[in-house]
């Protein structure tokens, strides 16, 4: 969730991270194939992140992907869901209220300084796109 919360990345684009993506050293992750085959770069101290999702797959997994299974296969959609519900029925149970993976992305626009850095976050080709989100 924090990762998703940091770049509003589609549920696709999260699932598809390969580790070659990110480059810990200039704490960037470089994003391609969003819709429309935009290459979108993500720059931001919190994005070590990308290094937490890698740690908990602990030495054991050998992957290609950041969100890796214990096999070290990316997760299917199903699976992620799977993650989510569970996940979701904690926070709830601890007092959170219900939100989704879309409340997510459209925080990461609400909370972005200006509409076209809104925009260049979420992968958008227009701002008007940006606007209705």
């Amino acid at each position: 969730m924090n990762l998703k919360l940091l770049t509003g990345l589609r549920r696709c684009q999260l699932l598809g991270l390969r580790r070659s993506d990110w480059d810990a050293k200039r704490e960037r992750l470089t994003v391609s194939g969003a819709k429309k085959g935009k290459t979108v770069v993500y720059r931001a101290p919190g994005l070590k992140a990308v290094d937490a999702c890698i740690e908990l797959q602990g030495d054991d997994v050998a992957s290609l992907h950041v969100l890796a299974n214990r096999n070290g296969s990316r997760y299917t959609w199903d699976g992620f869901r799977s993650i989510w519900h569970r996940t979701m029925s904690k926070f709830i149970e601890h007092g959170g209220e219900r939100f989704t993976e879309h409340d997510l992305r459209a925080k990461v626009a609400s909370d972005s300084e200006s509409l076209e850095s809104a925009a260049n976050r979420l992968g958008h080709q227009q701002q008007s796109t940006t606007k209705r989100v």
